[in-house]
């Protein structure tokens, strides 16, 4: 009997509850299924699997619901082991929980990499076997006659092209979302950004959100809970373990983890992209975490750096981990910075991600910029404005502000006369806090172009000031003289309407080469 790792058991969990919910996924099975080879390593996951088949074959159509009625007939009557009957529950357990249709590409790739991993441990075992007791050539001939597993009829076509009934007629399903506009499932994905510009904690919103099934930054639903690995060099145990559980006690409204429907995994290591032994032993954690979702925090510790200003390298390194991750269903999320030219205020955009390569390979993104300058406070709340760019080859596009309360640094603001410590409202022990507010892109411009205004206005009042010295101007002169034209345009109206409150201005008609025109001149 063939020992079942963790990662075999996960995916084998899906191949099975995709054939009790999946038309096409059952199909290209059912052609290769016989009594004689199982193709399951688990004797529960074959007596579901002969189930799905027999129905197929049956009505033409995976049995979906109807499979709870197979599993009690057989209950009734089976001398199973106990062990094998527990299995199947367990199988349909997941199924019942696989709500969403799956891509049915994405599910045949995915089991026949397992059915072909199988066949490979079985193979291994006859043929140590064979060697163990000293028949060389008969190992040598079954090695000799072993042909790889395709489904689908795959191995007669190695460009399969679909027909024009197949483009036209066949059934179709869009990939399936993680997060409902955000995240699509198994698509690579890279979150860049400049550097301090939260992708760090946001990577953990989003770990949070996946695991306890809560909206992700309190507004994209989670359609698909899912398992998380986060491996992060960029902070230390500390500061991760800290974040997570602020970010917990906000988004989750006080849900105890053990109640959460998946849970996460955390290291302050990251594998090296180009250390074979480093892919092997992720494969083997992700199969102990039993990981749907693994999140790298960054690029620049997980390659090497004197390859990466070579586009080809860094494409393949990625993919390395990104069929890592396809061979159990995994989607894989890498986090990146972007290019110095990216300025505070710019919606960032894929081209903006630093080197060649990443931009090509990642099917979706999640890009990050500021849209003011940070300044750290010396006292009160540590309040950050940002861009967030979502987007991906499945079609999802959405550009929004979001503005992030970190809370209040130094823990206890206060102690009163009594020598009780007091806290600010809404705060950990520690100060710090987790608070989320969407914006739409329009509000959010015009919100930026107001802050901007209340920042400069002093100056730009300085500069109206200095331009009316020689004489009255009209608002457009104004606008020219003091250079606030364009998008700072409103900055400039804004300066004007402040100096005629305060009476160091006043409207006046002033002459221009077309006759005297609506103006403003000093009190």
């Amino acid at each position: 009997m063939m020992k079942t790792t963790r990662r075999d058991g996960q995916t084998l969990r899906n191949v099975v509850a995709w054939m009790v919910t999946d038309d096409q996924m059952l199909k290209a099975v059912s052609d290769h299924w016989t009594k004689a080879e199982a193709l399951f390593d688990s004797p529960a996951a074959n007596q579901v699997g002969g189930w799905c088949v027999e129905h197929w074959r049956r009505y033409g159509k995976a049995p979906g619901p109807a499979i709870r009625t197979l599993y009690e007939q057989w209950a009734s009557t089976t001398k199973a082991p106990e062990e094998t009957i527990r299995g199947v529950e367990k199988f349909l357990e997941a199924a019942d929980r696989e709500h969403e249709p799956v891509d049915s590409h994405f599910a045949i790739d995915v089991a026949e990499r397992y059915f072909q991993s199988v066949r490979l441990k079985r193979l291994k075992e006859q043929t140590d076997d064979l060697a163990e007791t000293g028949r060389i050539e008969e190992a040598g001939a079954l090695l000799a006659g072993y042909e790889p597993f395709h489904l689908n009829g795959k191995a007669d076509r190695l460009f399969p092209i679909m027909t024009m009934d197949e483009i036209f007629n066949s059934k179709m399903t869009r990939e399936p979302y993680l997060i409902e506009g955000i995240l699509v499932m198994g698509q690579p994905c890279v979150m860049a950004g400049p550097e301090k510009t939260l992708k760090t904690s946001l990577m953990l919103d989003l770990a949070v959100s996946l695991a306890s099934d809560s909206p992700f930054l309190d507004r994209y639903e989670v359609i698909r809970p899912s398992n998380v690995l986060v491996m992060s060099g960029e902070s230390g145990v500390y500061t991760l373990c800290k974040n997570l559980r602020t970010i917990s006690a906000e988004r989750c409204g006080g849900l105890p983890q053990e109640r959460w429907p998946k849970k996460i995994g955390l290291s302050n290591k990251v594998p090296l992209f180009a250390d074979r032994k480093h892919l092997t032993v992720l494969a083997e954690e992700m199969e102990r975490t039993e990981a749907e979702v693994l999140c790298i925090d960054t690029a620049a510790k997980a390659m090497p750096g004197d390859t990466m200003a070579n586009p080809v390298v860094n494409y393949e390194l990625c993919a390395a981990v990104g069929e890592l991750c396809a061979d159990v269903g995994a989607t894989f999320i890498l986090l990146h910075h972007t290019a110095q030219r990216l300025q505070p205020g710019t919606v960032p955009q894929l081209s903006d991600i630093m080197y060649s390569g990443f931009k090509e390979y990642f099917r979706q993104w999640l890009m990050v910029n500021r849209r003011r300058p940070y300044t750290p406070p010396e006292q009160g709340r540590r309040v950050h404005e940002l861009w967030i760019n979502a987007g991906g080859s499945a079609g999802h596009s959405t550009v929004f502000g979001l503005t992030v309360d970190e809370g209040m640094p130094g823990g206890p603001r206060w102690r009163e006369p009594d020598g009780r410590k007091c806290y600010a409202p809404g705060l950990s022990r520690d100060g710090s806090a987790w608070e989320v507010a969407w914006m739409p892109h329009g509000d959010a411009v015009a919100d930026t172009r107001r802050a901007d205004a209340d920042a400069n206005l002093p100056d730009d009042k300085r500069k109206v000031l200095e331009a009316l010295k020689d004489g009255g101007r009209t608002q457009r002169q104004l606008q020219d003289g003091t250079k606030l034209t364009g998008r700072y345009r409103d900055r400039c109206k804004a300066a004007i309407r402040a100096l005629i409150e305060e009476k160091m201005i006043r409207e006046d008609k002033v002459p221009t080469g077309n006759g005297n025109r609506d103006g403003y001149v000093l009190s």
